[in-house]
């Protein structure tokens, strides 16, 4: 049997925070001995389902932060990381 984990991340000006969290706080972006990089302390989801991996995202992607320019209503210079693990 799988088991599948989700996170949600946002990258803004070098910091990373979690999405799936209420805290938010920065989180320190790591890198292994592999050279692998992480987020360390990262909320990770298991999930059943497709219709659970969309209400996670869809509830995690309501804490990215925006806000208004002159060329878009809900502009974002951060990036967003949704991760399916299996």
């Amino acid at each position: 049997q799988l088991q599948v984990k989700v996170s949600h991340l946002e990258l803004y000006n070098g910091k990373a925070r979690d999405l799936m969290s209420d805290n938010v706080a920065n989180l320190d972006i790591k890198q292994n001995m592999a050279k692998n990089f992480y987020v360390k302390g990262l909320m990770e989801c298991t999930v059943g389902n497709l219709d659970e991996t969309l209400r996670i995202f869809d509830s995690s992607i309501e804490r990215r932060k925006t806000a208004c320019t002159d060329l878009n209503e809900h502009s974002s210079r951060s990036h967003s990381i949704f991760t399916i693990s299996v």
